[in-house]
C-alpha cells in the first residue's frame, strides 16, 4: 500500500475509496511509461489491487450510488446496486466463518 499511496495519495490509503472500473488497465498503462527497471510487475500490481479490494474496509465502502473514484481522486462514477450486493454478501460469509471461527 504505501508505495501506490505515495503514487497516488488520493486515491490509495488506509481507508479505501471505492475504484473506478477499469483502474488495472490504467494503472498498467502509467507503469509502462516508468523505465523497465523501476516499473511494477502486472503481478505485483494485480496482487495489491486484489487485496486492497477484497478488504473489509473496501466492501465496506461498496455502497449503492457511492462514489468511484479514479487515480487523481476524482469522482468518475457510482456503485451500481447490483456490486454492492455483491460485496455486501461477501462481508456476510466472510462475517459467519470468522462467528465460526470464534466459537472454536
Amino acid at each position: 500500500l504505501d508505495y501506490f499511496s505515495k503514487l497516488y495519495p488520493k486515491c490509495f490509503s488506509n481507508n479505501p475509496k471505492t475504484l473506478a472500473i477499469g483502474i488495472f488497465e490504467v494503472m498498467l498503462e502509467e507503469e509502462s511509461k516508468k523505465p523497465s527497471e523501476k516499473r511494477v510487475s502486472k503481478v505485483v500490481l494485480n496482487s495489491f489491487l486484489a487485496k486492497y479490494t477484497r478488504s473489509v474496509a473496501y466492501k465496506e465502502s461498496m455502497q449503492p450510488n457511492a462514489a468511484r473514484i479514479n487515480l487523481q481522486g476524482e469522482e468518475v462514477g457510482t456503485v451500481k446496486p447490483k456490486h454492492a450486493e455483491v460485496a455486501k454478501k461477501s462481508l456476510e460469509e466472510w462475517r459467519k466463518k470468522e462467528d465460526k471461527n470464534n466459537k472454536i
